[in-house]
Parts: C-alpha cells; structure tokens; sequence
C-alpha cells in the first residue's frame, strides 16, 4: 500500500496494465518448497519433444549442525549447479535447475550437500515425479516402458520405483507377506532368466491372476517354500493346482497337499502330443520313404510339421490366400 501511495498520478495505468497481465496467467500450486522460479527456457529433444527448464534459485534456512560430528561451525564451501527431472508438461518433459550448496565443518573438515526437501531420496528426480510414477504404475494401465516414455525417466529408474512400491505393499520386515484372500486354483510354471541358462518359477491365483510367489529354480523345494509360506491351513482352502507335464511340481504338491486334484493345462498336452506322438510319425514315415527310395515324398515330408499340425480352418484360410495371390514371404537373393 505504501508503494501505490508513493506512486505518481500518471504511474497508476502502468500499473493497472502490469496487474491485469498477470492474471493471465494460472497461479498452480508447487511442492518444490524453498524453490523460486525465475525464468523459463525451452528446448527440442533428438526425440521430438519439447523440454522445459525452470531456472530458478533455492532458499532455505542454513544448516547450524555438522551431520557427522554435530558441532556448529559450518561454513559454505563451495556452489554447484543441479538439476532435477520435474513433472511432464502436456507432450513434453521438465527439469529444474538451482544451485545447490556445499558446507565445510571447520571442526571435522568434512563436506556435505545442502539438503532439498523436493528430491526423491533415491534418484535425480522430484518427488512429486517419483509420487506420479508410483499413481501411474499402480493403475495396472500402462507398462513400465511406456511409463518411462510418458514421463521421460529412464526405464531402469521406473523399474526400481516399481520395485520399493512393491516391497511397500507386499513386504513386512524383510518377509514376504501371506497373501490375505484363500485361492481356489492355483497355477504353476517356469520360466527363463537373462540368457535361458536359469529358470525361475511362479504360482498364481488362477481366478484373481495375482502373483503370489516367485522363486528361482523349477525343483520341488520351490513348491516346499511357498507352501511353508501360506501355511497348510491356507492350503486346505485350494481345491486344484493347474501344472505342466513338470513331475517335480506334482509330486511335491501332493506329498503335502494329497487332497489336491492335479490339472495338466491343455497347452502343455497338445505340446507334448504333437511333440512326442505327430512329429514322432512323420520322421518314422519319412525315414520309411528315404528307405524304399521314394526321396522326393521324404523331402516333401521332411518340412511338413506345421502344416500336420495346423488347424483345417488355417489349413483352408492358407489356401485361400494363396489361390488368391497373397504373398506371404518375401525371399531376397
């Protein structure tokens, strides 16, 4: 008030003029605290979208106490600028950018970084990103990667975001937690690690399709440990275990389970037939015909799998499409 009064006549349309122009501009609420936006600048990326670093400075009251020895004689040692992925902004990612300050102890001559009340405490991001992350992943809606590519934090970073939400929700002191809900019909199946050479196994609720157990190896002590984990109690509530032609699942489930009834899933069986049974006939068939010297009927055979165990209706689609000209493959000489 004492400004306005200050002010010349002829001033007053001036600053009428500077008010009204800032009320067009939204005023949003921001939880980077201590931080004070003083100008904008906005960039392209290599991957098309638009980048925009709030420059800005960061005032926060001044550290009294060293961390490591607790005396008082701080002193700022030395300025570093820093900069932190922020929120997206429509088709576009943002950072901010400050400068963050070192202290020196003058007593135990050791250094450490002023503290920022809005960085995640594990990587080089806000925490209001990190909060929008862990909204995203919890929506069960998009993947990892797509998430990455949504907000413009590496894949690895989400990755570990994903993890300690997790570990939040599913583990106490270190221990997995029992799940909560009984199961009718659990599921059961390896799968491979990095390169193949290592297998892991999981268990789900084949009704819910929630996870409930993850473990290395494909042997029987897989199925001993989560057994031991949910408790033969909680087991007695499970009517069947669908399988493969696994016989480590089987027997371990019913040497602790008898009341269970054993489900081989329908893939399983049609693989192991047309592994064990089709592709058994054709090569006894195809080495009959090389040894009664038909060779052009062994060679037709020899690359005939898929089409023993394709389908009529694919068989008949297939043909379709080739009396109609449809070019499936491409050969390049």
């Amino acid at each position: 008030m004492d400004y306005i009064e200050n002010l010349r006549y002829e001033q007053l349309p001036l600053l009428f003029e500077q008010v009204a122009s800032v009320q067009e501009y939204l005023l949003i609420p921001s939880s980077l605290t201590g931080f004070h936006n003083t100008d904008t600048t906005s960039e392209f990326l290599p991957n098309g979208r638009n980048s925009l670093c709030m420059n800005g400075t960061l005032s926060l009251p001044e550290e009294r106490t060293c961390p490591f020895c607790g005396k008082s004689h701080l002193h700022i040692n030395q300025r570093f600028a820093r900069t932190l992925k922020h929120l997206p902004v429509g088709n576009g990612t943002s950072i901010v950018s400050f400068q963050n300050v070192q202290y020196l102890c003058m007593d135990c001559r050791r250094t450490h970084m002023q503290e920022i009340p809005f960085k995640s405490v594990h990587h080089s991001i806000t925490k209001e990103l990190e909060d929008y992350i862990c909204f995203l992943l919890a929506r069960h809606s998009l993947t990892n990667k797509e998430i990455s590519e949504l907000t413009g934090v590496g894949p690895n970073i989400v990755k570990a975001i994903d993890k300690r939400r997790l570990e939040g929700l599913y583990v106490v002191d270190g221990k997995l937690r029992r799940p909560e809900t009984y199961a009718r019909f659990l599921g059961i199946d390896e799968f491979k690690l990095h390169n193949g050479h290592k297998y892991a196994t999981h268990i789900i609720d084949m009704k819910t399709g929630h996870i409930l157990w993850i473990s290395e190896g494909k042997k029987k002590q897989v199925v001993y440990d989560f057994i031991e984990h949910v408790g033969l109690e909680w087991m007695s509530h499970v009517e069947a275990v669908a399988l493969d032609m696994n016989s480590d699942f089987q027997e371990a489930f019913l040497e602790k389970c008898p009341h269970l009834r054993v489900v081989f899933d329908y893939f399983h069986i049609f693989k192991n037939f047309n592994d064990k049974v089709v592709s058994g006939i054709r090569k006894d068939e195809q080495k009959r015909l090389e040894d009664a010297g038909d060779y052009e009927a062994a060679r037709n055979l020899k690359r005939s799998r898929h089409i023993l165990m394709s389908s009529r209706a694919t068989l008949e689609r297939k043909d379709r499409e080739a009396s109609e000209g449809k070019v499936l493959l491409y050969v390049i000489q």
